[in-house]
């Protein structure tokens, strides 16, 4: 069917949009009335790094990026999550000093 391949293109990346909406709306209260939980704190940078991965995933079935370009990013992601953790843990061992 003509024109099929362009409208899956377009419902994937409106998919991806409303995630960021989405986002952007689930932030809204929290920032509003200055109200934070560990839980949360520990959940949207999670949530931030499934996002951009779901966005790459979406990008990659399009063939709109390319595979070693998906894998750089994704292992950044990684690696500064993985940096910010050991930091607070060493920022931790050492206030308990």
């Amino acid at each position: 069917m003509p024109g099929c391949r362009r409208t899956e293109e377009h419902h994937r990346l409106r998919a991806v949009h409303a995630g960021g909406n989405h986002r952007r709306l689930r932030r809204l209260p929290g920032a509003q009335y200055h109200l934070t939980t560990q839980l949360g704190a520990f959940l949207d940078p999670v949530a931030d790094k499934l996002m951009v991965c779901a966005a790459l995933v979406v990008l990659l079935t399009l063939d709109r990026v390319d595979e070693f370009v998906a894998l750089v990013i994704i292992g950044r992601e990684i690696t500064v999550s993985a940096l910010r953790e050991w930091m607070a843990y060493v920022g931790r061992r050492r206030a308990s000093r």
